[in-house]
């Protein structure tokens, strides 16, 4: 397997034989390719997406714009605040849970 300086080398000599315009060209035509067998493979097996199967569940950007929507809705409600502060004081903050139950764990090994 050849390392980096090697690979770099290898490089360098593709671009002074095609030069850069061929190799824009040349990734261009590869991804062009790519992308035309990948929809051959589906026509041959009968599975085009969208058309014999449906799209993707789960829209990601749309759950996570209602997941937001949720959040900023429970923040508004009237008592977040108050109830926030009485767990708050009934146990703390989380970090400072953290450290003593690492000391505990510390002083435990002794």
């Amino acid at each position: 397997m050849p390392g980096t300086t090697e690979l770099l080398i290898i490089l360098l000599v593709v671009i002074v034989i095609f030069g850069a315009g061929k190799l824009r060209n040349i990734g261009s035509d590869l991804g062009g390719a790519l992308r035309s067998f990948k929809e051959g493979m589906q026509e041959k097996n009968k599975c085009i997406i969208g058309k014999n199967y449906p799209f993707p569940i789960v829209e990601h950007t749309l759950a996570v714009k209602k997941a937001r929507l949720k959040i900023a809705e429970v923040y508004k409600k009237v008592g977040f605040r108050d109830g926030s502060k009485l767990v708050f004081n009934k146990l703390g903050s989380r970090k400072k849970n953290r450290v003593s139950k690492k000391i505990d764990n510390q002083l435990q090994l002794l």
